[in-house]
């Protein structure tokens, strides 16, 4: 007997609204924050970065999969290991996270793994991106790591198996997972967005096809390095939410416009997808006892069209894969804006309550945090991204 299953998980970077914008001068000012450093090779995407001691930091380009070691300042870099499926290669490197004692952690597609990089980036163990059987009674999980805490504790948001004709859940668990003391739990709970469901095949060919509604609202998170989750809520309209040992502390509403969705709003959805990634796909083959799980990120298929969805009428107020948290424990959230504008940060206090809000011109995004600055891709009018940091003094 053989089933297989397809899911495209939307887990890509926001896609942020505006013209592109030419690079900027070093010691020049975006809403307050100073340009360090613009790093002048551009990327094919860039998910986040992983700031060393040393000031270098360490970035996975999943479409060009490679692995580099940057030198913001001099504009310079090392290529990290190499391509393969060997102890010290990767297939498709999609982003790296800080570990305890100096150490990072490679999450790779290709490979279906996750690897640790000790501190002089040499690779050591590795740890399975999914475990279990699927199918009705298993146990089958995919943990793919959306957060890494102090502790190098895992956070994911689980993933629902569908293969006998239920409907997609409106909801999922954020996961804590320990790779190294094998404990797992969940830490809290998060809208999903509306998905469409399509199936083919039958008896022991069966497939199975889930994609997300674009712009449909959905909670956001994201986990800081002491283990502190902050969720962006829609249930009623727009909050931030903290999760601290276990309690979570709700924030006040936030004022919000929403924005009508219109044919601008539509093809600018579709014209991002590049920069969204196009989503995570997994195949899961089961074959007897025989389980083969593979993952991708890129490669969303044929062109679609606005024609090819069902569109709310005003976008949701936040972008859900837009929520970070800062070493300072504040959360920022990027808003949702018309097409063509350009991008408002939220910055939360602990209490879930705005400070002050960050714009960006153009188009760009956060992507991270280093001891006392802030990473940002910028976008050009080929989809290309660049690097940019920025003081956050």
């Amino acid at each position: 007997m053989r089933k297989t299953a397809v899911l495209l998980l939307t887990l890509g970077i926001a896609a942020c609204a505006g013209e592109a914008e030419a690079t900027r001068e070093q010691g020049e000012s975006q809403d307050g924050l100073t340009l360090e450093a613009a790093y002048p090779e551009s990327f094919g995407m860039v998910r986040g970065v992983r700031e060393l001691p040393d000031g270098s930091v360490l970035v996975a380009d999943p479409l060009a999969k490679t692995l580099l070691k940057l030198d913001m300042a001099a504009g310079t870099a090392e290529t990290i290991g190499s391509e393969g499926q060997g102890p010290d290669e990767y297939r498709q490197p999609d982003i790296v996270y800080p570990l305890p004692a100096g150490k990072s952690l490679l999450i790779d597609l290709g490979n279906a793994r996750l690897t640790v990089m000790e501190p002089d980036l040499s690779f050591g163990e590795t740890f399975p991106l999914a475990s279990g059987r699927p199918g009705p009674g298993g146990d089958f999980q995919v943990r793919i790591p959306q957060a890494v805490d102090a502790q190098g504790r895992v956070y994911f948001r689980a993933q629902a198996m569908m293969m006998r004709g239920s409907d997609p859940p409106t909801h999922a668990p954020i996961m804590r997972w320990d790779p190294w003391g094998e404990m797992t739990e969940e830490v809290a709970q998060v809208q999903l967005p509306r998905r469409e469901v399509s199936r083919s095949g039958a008896g022991g060919e069966q497939n199975v096809r889930i994609q997300q509604v674009p712009l449909t609202p959905e909670d956001g998170w994201a986990v800081g390095a002491d283990g502190q989750m902050a969720i962006a809520r829609v249930e009623a309209g727009y909050r931030l939410d903290w999760v601290r040992d276990g309690a979570v502390h709700e924030g006040s509403a936030v004022d919000f416009d929403p924005v009508p969705i219109g044919m601008a709003e539509k093809e600018e959805w579709i014209e991002g997808s590049a920069r969204r990634g196009g989503g995570v796909s997994i195949s899961i083959e089961a074959s007897n006892n025989d389980i083969r799980t593979t993952f991708a990120r890129g490669g969303g298929g044929d062109e679609a069209s606005v024609n090819d969805y069902q569109w709310p009428e005003v976008k949701p107020p936040f972008e859900p894969n837009g929520v970070l948290v800062s070493p300072a424990g504040e959360a920022w959230v990027l808003r949702t804006a018309p097409a063509g504008a350009g991008v408002t940060y939220d910055v939360f206090d602990a209490d879930g309550a705005v400070r002050t809000q960050i714009k960006f011109d153009g188009s760009r995004r956060v992507i991270g945090f280093g001891a006392g600055s802030v990473y940002v891709v910028r976008f050009d009018e080929y989809d290309l991204q660049y690097l940019e940091k920025y003081s956050l003094s």
